[in-house]
């Protein structure tokens, strides 16, 4: 059977299944009510870890539904097994998906998953064309470039992140997947330079 390409809603059915194949799903991130009891949860229940804390995280060029937002935020990126986890804290009340995630009222279910790409235009377009709105962006110190598509009501994920990750970011990634391999609980948070 094959579906109408006139049809707007098709046409968005196709460029959807097609995101699937941009890249891979490299992680779940979390924006939890309770920062601290979120990574001991990671780290002492589930076995994740360790994790590389950041307390300030800033964007540059950043993008929020249309209207600059450049966002200092809190970041914990550990591997359980190999997926990595992100937890979230942002310092300010700039407008942000995570600022709005922090007021709604199931805040502790998955934020969103990353899909490593390439290509972020190209992949950001294919997102537009399934039918996603883009409503977040910018880049991160050390040149990693990203977007967030609203995924809609009904998703288990309110978001999708699109990163078209840099390569000291990506060397930095593949350390800590090795350390979390061989980790035996000891350190479970580690900040970069200490």
């Amino acid at each position: 059977m094959s579906l109408p390409s006139n049809e707007p809603s098709a046409a968005a059915a196709i460029a959807r299944s097609k995101l699937a194949r941009l890249g891979r799903i490299s992680q779940l991130a979390y924006v939890p009510d309770d920062f601290e009891r979120s990574l001991r949860h990671w780290t002492e229940v589930m076995g994740a870890g360790p994790f590389l804390r950041i307390d300030h995280v800033k964007t540059t060029d950043g993008m929020y539904r249309g209207h600059p937002a450049d966002i200092d935020f809190a970041a914990a990126v550990g591997f359980w097994g190999d997926m990595q986890i992100e937890l979230i804290r942002q310092h300010s009340d700039v407008p942000s998906i995570y600022r709005d995630w922090k007021n709604a009222p199931d805040g502790d279910r998955l934020h969103h998953t990353c899909l490593t790409v390439d290509d972020l235009a190209q992949a950001s377009e294919a997102a537009r064309l399934g039918g996603l709105s883009i409503v977040q962006g910018g880049t991160l110190v050390g040149g990693t470039r990203f977007v967030y598509a609203d995924l809609g009501d009904g998703a288990p994920a309110q978001y999708l992140e699109i990163a078209q990750v840099a390569q000291a970011t990506r060397e930095m990634m593949g350390w800590l997947l090795a350390a979390s391999r061989d980790w035996d609980g000891r350190d479970p948070i580690r900040t970069p330079g200490a």
